[in-house]
């Protein structure tokens, strides 16, 4: 993100946030986005049943 001086990540595959968190759910046919921030932060957005 440094490299191409990117402020911040829109993740929309269920085996990225994984990848990244090591967040894993059933719920991948749902909506579900990751925004990873150039600080490490991150927020996701998600049905409420996948929320843990």
């Amino acid at each position: 993100m440094q490299e191409h001086k990117l402020d911040a990540m829109l993740l929309f595959a269920p085996e990225s946030h994984f990848w990244l968190t090591g967040y894993d759910t059933f719920g991948f046919c749902f909506f579900q986005r990751l925004i990873l921030m150039k600080d490490g932060q991150f927020v996701l957005f998600t049905r409420a049943p996948d929320l843990r």
